[in-house]
């Protein structure tokens, strides 16, 4: 990479970092270009060349933290020896990967908001079904193993994903210990309704 390169990847960093802070701390309806513009000291052309507008750079922010969770998981998901250890795993990893994560919130703005264009919200939609994709597969083992009762999938990846999305609507004032108990209490719940 010669310097001009890693010079707008720094400068793509430093937008990226001062657009998470401020997200953050304003949501995404509060958060302007014009606000980024004075964070970074990045002109608002520069910020257009690198992400277009902002919700591509909203979108740019969710999938690097979607890549990151990902990877995380992938990286101890061979740890588990049941399905029924993989659905704990992913309720701890849900606490500690997006309980505290600085962009819950603006997400949850970002996703219930009427500004957002289809086509956005499409890209948003996928990584959530990227979600239920492998709460469906963490499924279809355990009822293969005989852990689960036969039930439909997508059903269940829906529930699952309602359980542990809804939970941190309540969980966000709680310790990250507390807020382990509540998700692994929430899964223990789910698990008496599907074991064998």
């Amino acid at each position: 990479m010669n310097k001009k390169q890693q010079a707008s990847e720094q400068t793509k960093k430093l937008i990226l970092d001062k657009a998470t802070i401020l997200f953050s701390e304003r949501g995404y309806a509060s958060t302007s270009i014009e606000d980024i513009v004075s964070s970074t000291g990045v002109s608002k052309g520069n910020i257009y060349y690198h992400f277009g507008n902002k919700e591509n750079l909203f979108l740019n922010l969710l999938n690097d933290w979607h890549t990151h969770w990902q990877e995380q998981w992938e990286s101890k998901v061979s740890s588990f020896r049941t399905c029924t250890d993989k659905l704990y795993g992913l309720a701890e990893h849900t606490v500690l990967h997006d309980f505290k994560h600085p962009l819950t919130k603006a997400m949850e703005e970002f996703w219930t908001s009427s500004f957002v264009k289809v086509e956005v919200r499409n890209q948003v939609d996928a990584l959530m079904k990227h979600h239920l994709r492998l709460y469906e597969q963490i499924l279809e083992e355990g009822m293969q193993n005989n852990e689960f009762k036969q039930k439909d999938l997508l059903i269940l990846s829906m529930i699952l994903e309602g359980l542990l999305s809804g939970i941190g609507l309540f969980a966000y004032k709680l310790s990250t210990e507390q807020a382990l108990t509540l998700y692994k209490e929430a899964i223990h719940t789910l698990l008496e309704g599907i074991s064998v």
